[in-house]
């Protein structure tokens, strides 16, 4: 008998900075966003940043999908020297 799993999630993930994630993530979102409008965003690291600054991904993906929840909403752990 084969059993067919689904899930709601996908972790995009690279051992080194400037891999492109972010084009990845913005292509299958492009994706998702076709086939349904649940889709969305999570970072689980960020940098801790000044109360008046946002985490230029999350601002970046926030204005390209038209997501209105807070930062505090879409990133997990903030750390400092990042």
């Amino acid at each position: 008998m084969v059993t067919q799993m689904t899930t709601n999630f996908l972790y995009i993930s690279t051992t080194e900075a400037g891999s492109g994630k972010a084009l990845i993530f913005w292509g299958m979102m492009a994706l998702f966003l076709k086939k349904t409008p649940n889709a969305g965003s999570f970072r689980p690291v960020i940098k801790d940043l000044p109360a008046d600054q946002l985490d230029e991904m999350i601002a970046l993906n926030s204005f390209q999908f038209t997501d209105e929840r807070p930062e505090e909403a879409l990133s997990g752990y903030k750390e400092r020297g990042i």
